[in-house]
């Protein structure tokens, strides 16, 4: 994409009209003519500086024109950025920069404090945030709602004033775009223009992450190379070790447990003596249990999943699986009886997967499951929710109860075309 510089008074302008719902009628109305004011948002026109003090007027802008300050909340963005790609924590910098934001909006950096305010709150969609900057804009006790119809109209601008942004920042909204969007072909479009803008280990973790949720294996391992002499020459130990990490999920959703723990375990001492451990050895400890349960390694899948501290609907759904494959029936119902009470919180409304995986659980504890009808029925509705709602690897762990199931009930052209489909994607996993 060929960009080129802006004027940033024009995309003051720009910015300010759309944030208050104006059309360039209305507002150059007796100032100028609306072709020009087109040509100044565009930046195709140098602004008669009479003129440009009208229009500013006109949308009440107070032009942020401070070298000092604008030097330094520029170091504050790039400090951002940094942290970014290195996996720093960012509140810090973004509370400096939020106690501007007033200021800053009305400076040539209003798209970068449009796109760091972004890019830390859809980060935030999934984890608690300081809501204090959005209590002081609502002017009330800030709710989820109100970051997110804040996020919703910060992104709304951006993507108006995305043939004002550079590369990299148009490669940072491109960022804030995938996490936004649920269609995977779509999220994956957005991915390959953070990487080709920014051309570093963050872009390539965006990449690694599309080629993970498409079941694209094989693409994450040729990366290996590539990625580990970017972060090398970054020194980024953070990327290095997601690296790490994501290849040995990678290896965990088609159950090739060996190659599996010998990324895992490089992840762990990277980052063992490092306060970024506590955000993988969750995830680390419940694949590993979940891997081993699946190829039948039921004492190391207990141990690993018993490293878990959250008792969550998936972890309670392993235990309760490996505890019926062991025989331990009364543990089976405790995390069978934990996964019934969760079904009914607010935020499983519509997890339709979920649900159909506690029923699965519920017959398995039948004699002679597989060769009921009933649970065949159960089980290709459960295909079909994992398909739509999961990651390959949830269909993966049930390919054997499912094939088992068609085989004892003669459905073998269905099991035949389970089985081609599974292939498909594992023959991807390996070299």
């Amino acid at each position: 994409m060929n960009r080129k510089e802006k004027n940033p008074a024009g995309m003051i302008l720009r910015a300010e009209r759309i944030r208050q719902g104006k059309g360039q009628k209305e507002v150059c109305y007796g100032i100028c003519v609306v072709s020009y004011l087109s040509k100044i948002e565009r930046g195709s026109a140098e602004p008669d500086m009479a003129i440009l003090k009208q229009l500013f007027a006109r949308l009440e802008i107070n032009y942020e024109t401070d070298s000092a300050f604008l030097t330094e909340s520029r170091k504050q963005m790039d400090e951002f950025f940094y942290n970014l790609q290195y996996g720093l924590e960012n509140e810090t910098v973004w509370k400096k920069l939020a106690g501007k934001w007033d200021r800053l909006l009305m400076s040539p950096l209003t798209i970068d404090i449009r796109l760091v305010s972004a890019i830390y709150y859809s980060e935030s969609t999934w984890k608690e945030v300081d809501k204090s900057f959005i209590e002081s804009l609502m002017k009330k006790e800030a709710d989820g709602n109100d970051i997110q119809n804040f996020l919703n109209e910060n992104v709304s601008t951006l993507a108006q004033l995305e043939d004002c942004m550079d590369e990299k920042q148009y490669a940072y909204y491109s960022l804030v775009c995938s996490r936004l969007t649920k269609d995977p072909a779509e999220k994956m479009e957005w991915y390959q223009k953070v990487q080709h803008g920014l051309q570093n280990t963050l872009g390539m973790r965006c990449l690694i992450s599309g080629y993970y949720e498409q079941a694209e294996y094989d693409a994450i391992h040729r990366m290996e190379n590539r990625f580990v002499t970017a972060a090398l020459e970054e020194g980024n130990v953070y990327a290095l070790a997601d690296y790490y990490f994501m290849n040995g999920s990678a290896y965990a959703c088609v159950d090739m447990d060996e190659m599996m723990t010998v990324y895992y375990e490089r992840t762990r001492r990277l980052l063992q003596n490092t306060g970024w451990w506590k955000e993988y050895e969750q995830g680390l400890y419940y694949n590993m249990g979940a891997t081993y349960l699946a190829v039948g390694r039921y004492e190391e899948a207990l141990d690993c999943l018993n490293r878990v501290r959250s008792e969550d609907f998936l972890l309670c759904h392993k235990k309760a699986w490996l505890h019926l494959l062991l025989g331990n029936t009364r543990e089976a119902d405790h995390y069978l009886a934990i996964m019934k009470q969760l079904l009914f919180r607010k935020d499983m409304k519509g997890k339709m997967a979920e649900r159909l995986m506690y029923e699965e659980l519920c017959m398995e504890q039948k004699p002679d499951f597989t060769a009921d009808p009933a649970y065949l029925d159960l089980i290709e509705r459960l295909i079909r929710a994992l398909i739509k709602e999961k990651s390959f690897g949830f269909l993966y762990q049930y390919k054997n109860v499912i094939l088992e199931a068609y085989t004892r009930q003669r459905k073998y052209k269905k099991a035949l075309e389970f089985s081609e489909q599974i292939s498909a994607k594992t023959r991807k996993s390996t070299f």
